[in-house]
């Protein structure tokens, strides 16, 4: 479906929700990345309600040859004229006063796990410094060897050599 198509339905629901709770905030999600297509929600009469992204920098073929660290510096520091990753989505939500959640992401995806860790960590601090609430993905890979190897989702895993019977390698 369009972002237009998808926005229609979203105001639709929207509408439905608000005829029987004025209360609880309605998310909006976004359409592959953009929340351009809803313009501005508070001109449309729109109360209690925060755009959804869920942006995967570099997972998906957007920056082929780019390391993870290359791919997460640029998205976290805005690219190389200022103006684009999370500075693009800050103006946007900042200028529109309509406050953001991101989702899911998952910035370790590729890193291994040293440097997933500190991307991960710059992420959700970068996130936080524009007050946005962020949580990630939290699909966990858990393997008798250990360890999530750079291919997989996960991050949080178990240590390798953990002995679940005795407690042996347990920190």
């Amino acid at each position: 479906a369009t972002a237009e198509a998808m926005v229609g339905r979203v105001e639709d629901l929207y509408k439905t929700t608000r005829a029987v709770d004025s209360q609880h905030i309605v998310l909006l999600p976004s359409h592959y990345g953009s929340i351009d297509a809803y313009g501005n929600p508070t001109a449309k009469g729109f109360t209690n309600v925060a755009f959804e992204i869920h942006p995967y920098p570099g997972l998906f073929g957007d920056r082929p040859g780019d390391t993870p660290y290359q791919v997460h510096r640029d998205w976290l520091r805005c690219g190389p004229t200022g103006t684009t990753g999370v500075c693009a989505y800050n103006k946007l939500v900042s200028d529109l006063k309509v406050p953001l959640l991101v989702g899911e992401f998952q910035p370790w995806q590729g890193a291994g796990l040293d440097l997933g860790g500190q991307i991960g960590r710059a992420t959700y601090d970068t996130y936080g410094s524009y007050g946005w609430a962020s949580t990630s993905w939290a699909y966990k890979v858990v393997s008798p060897a250990g360890g999530s190897g750079l291919g997989t989702w996960g991050l949080v895993t178990n240590a390798p050599n953990v002995n679940f019977d005795t407690g042996t390698g347990l920190v």
